[in-house]
């Protein structure tokens, strides 16, 4: 749901994106707008769910049909910004070992989160390209991405799996994610020369989700996974170095996201360059 913030994604991503792309939409059972509005848009690779599958499940639906060398996970309320495929890719390019890239934003938290805001009244594309010259070509190697909008190498995608559905709806993915990079040996960056806006938990926001009591749900199921202390309250402390330091195990930590049966698509690959 959120046909206003969806279509002001879609059309940053047209505005602001140089070089291919595939854009692939999962409608995750909306029931706004947003799907007929989608199905008039002759750029997009729309995947219809019918149903609301949570956004783990979601996304590696995405996965399934997604071609590229690299993928770009992101909510449909951000707000993409001048250069910021180029700026993304250049540290995927720069750092062989890195299996991640997430931009700087406004509404996220941990280290990606930018310390002055743009204001209400500011040009988003102004704003970023500032920000972008202030801190150019500057990059930070992070334990933890956030996916509201993540760029992912294939080769780390195909060792370490999809978006684990067992989180529901969301909440503690992105950690899941990471924590399976770091295991396998793949490191994770912030783009600090990127910044990409993010106007955080729209969806959640319309559907009246409660993303608080989702988190602590989830902390139960993250604490499961990775053999946690079971005592330990939502945002306890908790050694996760600990964690992240044992050994990749594929039959353990691999999260399948190609469903069984599945085949590659046959149709022809079509990018889309927007005139540029």
């Amino acid at each position: 749901n959120g046909q206003g913030h969806l279509q002001d994604a879609i059309q940053s991503l047209r505005r602001h994106t140089t070089g291919p792309v595939e854009l692939i939409v999962v409608d995750n059972g909306s029931t706004d707008a947003s799907l007929p509005w989608l199905r008039a848009q002759n750029d997009v690779v729309l995947l219809e769910i019918g149903e609301n599958i949570g956004a783990p499940a979601g996304r590696n639906r995405g996965l399934e049909v997604a071609r590229g060398d690299s993928v770009l996970f992101c909510d449909n309320d951000i707000v993409f910004t001048p250069r910021w495929r180029e700026l993304m890719l250049a540290h995927l390019d720069a750092w062989p070992d890195v299996g991640a890239v997430g931009p700087m934003s406004d509404v996220v938290v941990g280290d990606q989160l930018v310390d002055h805001e743009p204001g209400p009244s500011a040009d988003i594309a102004e704003w970023s390209s500032a920000w972008t010259r202030a801190h150019a070509d500057q990059s930070q190697w992070v334990l933890r991405l956030i996916l509201f909008c993540v760029m992912m190498r294939r080769e780390a995608i195909e060792e370490v799996g999809g978006i684990d559905p067992r989180y529901g709806r969301w909440g503690f993915e992105d950690d899941d994610l990471s924590m399976r990079l770091v295991r396998a040996g793949w490191h994770q960056r912030i783009a600090r020369d990127c910044f990409i806006q993010h106007l955080g938990s729209r969806t959640s926001r319309s559907a009246n989700i409660d993303y608080p009591a989702l988190l602590i749900e989830n902390w139960e199921r993250f604490k499961v996974r990775w053999g946690l202390q079971a005592d330990v309250p939502y945002g306890g402390e908790v050694d996760l170095d600990t964690v992240r330091a044992q050994d990749w195990d594929p039959t353990r930590d691999y999260v399948p996201f190609r469903r069984e049966g599945w085949r590659p698509p046959t149709s022809p690959l079509t990018l889309i360059r927007w005139g540029r």
